[in-house]
């Protein structure tokens, strides 16, 4: 019984043992690299942007994003430094870096280091001229003159194929503009850095053959014999490809990846824009010139409507003025012309007999005891006198006047009571 008991103890210890094992291990899978006292350090070539380059002393691009969100999978601090190329490599095989990014493996370097996993797709493309179609192929690059990064993986490409004039540049502005003025008649660059780097240079007429003369990807590398450190790595970017992290930057960075343009392909943009901007001032003067034509056509009429009712007062004021003109000249009661009309026809009958030297005669009626006659039948009666008195004399002085045939006597005649 007691040794039934004894195995049974030494079993549920085996037990624990192996899952307490199987916990660290688990914890070591998810924590990659466990020697938290230490600073890892990954070095890039400063000169190859966007892929990884250099801005205000602080390393940038898309290997840079990836080597972060790396360092979080694995558990392990990075410290990325964008410096030159020999350089970079010299301190990862002196001990003084831990991995190169963006790295190409070749025969050669892969007797110095161990190599990743895939890390980023490298197209490996020829930029030419705009309008040269003599250059599609590696095979037409026989006898041209093709610029190249120097230690670059494509000039490590070109030198397998014989007949090809390596021209090695200082800079990529300096390629391009080597390119349009003849001096080379390629160059061949990863088409990430070549775009990012034409557009960067504002150079223009400078186009990109589609088709890549050669397509791979690029690795990290550390130095020989450090797989603690690889697999670590490995396992890193198995993760960041899995849960979708990597496509996630490649996306951001695609976004942000500045595509070249060809002289003619922006001189076909400022074309446009030149003439969309006509089109909208052509429509915008239409419209306004259309509008200041309906109020010109509006204002015309009013004008008209206003010169008509214009003329329409003056004519009702015209009116209206004669008429008050010819109350003013007749007296009220008996309704014959008052001392006023008499002034001013005498006045002008005056002037014609002195101007014609003629005479000028002056009749006057006179009713004997009218004031007697007004004091004896009253005011009323009076006046009924005054206006029968005054038809006659009118009747009178119409006559003479018809017989005188003076225009003035009229006017005179017409006073008299």
């Amino acid at each position: 019984m007691k040794k039934k008991t004894s195995f049974s103890l030494i079993l549920i210890l085996v037990v624990f043992i192996l899952l307490l094992h199987l916990s660290v291990t688990s914890a070591y899978s998810n924590n990659y690299y466990n020697d938290d006292s230490k600073t890892l350090i990954f070095l890039g070539d400063k000169k190859i942007a966007p892929i990884l380059y250099e801005e205000k002393g602080i390393a940038k691009g898309v290997v840079v994003d990836i080597t972060r969100a790396l360092s979080n999978k694995i558990g392990a601090k990075i410290e990325i430094k964008a410096i030159e190329w020999e350089e970079a490599q010299n301190k990862v095989l002196s001990g003084d870096a831990d991995a190169l990014l963006q790295i190409n493996p070749n025969p050669e370097r892969e007797k110095l280091y161990d190599f990743s996993n895939e890390l980023l797709k490298s197209e490996f493309s020829i930029f030419v001229k705009s309008g040269n179609t003599d250059i599609n192929t590696i095979n037409n690059m026989q006898e041209k003159k093709v610029g190249v990064e120097a230690g670059g993986y494509p000039f490590r490409l070109l030198s397998n194929y014989e007949g090809i004039n390596i021209v090695i540049i200082p800079d990529w502005k300096s390629g391009f503009q080597m390119i349009k003025s003849g001096e080379i008649d390629a160059i061949v660059v990863d088409r990430w850095i070549g775009e990012y780097e034409l557009a960067q240079s504002k150079v223009t007429g400078i186009q990109v053959v589609e088709e890549p003369i050669e397509t791979s990807y690029s690795r990290i590398a550390v130095k020989k014999g450090n797989e603690q450190l690889l697999n670590s790595i490995n396992a890193g970017l198995k993760t960041l490809n899995e849960d979708g992290t990597m496509a996630d930057i490649l996306s951001y960075w695609r976004g942000k990846r500045v595509v070249y343009l060809t002289e003619e392909y922006i001189n076909r943009i400022y074309l446009n824009t030149f003439i969309a901007i006509l089109i909208v001032i052509l429509l915008i003067s239409v419209y306004w010139i259309n509008r200041f034509r309906k109020l010109n056509l509006k204002l015309e009429s009013d004008v008209r409507e206003r010169t008509r009712e214009l003329h329409d007062t003056n004519r009702r004021l015209q009116k209206a003025n004669n008429k008050l003109e010819k109350f003013s000249m007749l007296d009220g009661l008996t309704n014959i012309s008052n001392r006023r009309f008499f002034d001013n026809t005498f006045q002008k009958a005056w002037n014609i007999s002195l101007r014609e030297r003629m005479p000028l005669a002056l009749i006057i009626l006179d009713i004997d005891y009218f004031k007697s006659y007004n004091d004896t039948y009253g005011h009323l009666a009076g006046d009924q006198c005054l206006k029968k008195n005054s038809r006659g004399n009118k009747k009178y002085c119409e006559k003479s006047w018809r017989s005188c045939g003076t225009f003035w006597w009229r006017g005179i005649c017409s006073f008299i009571i």
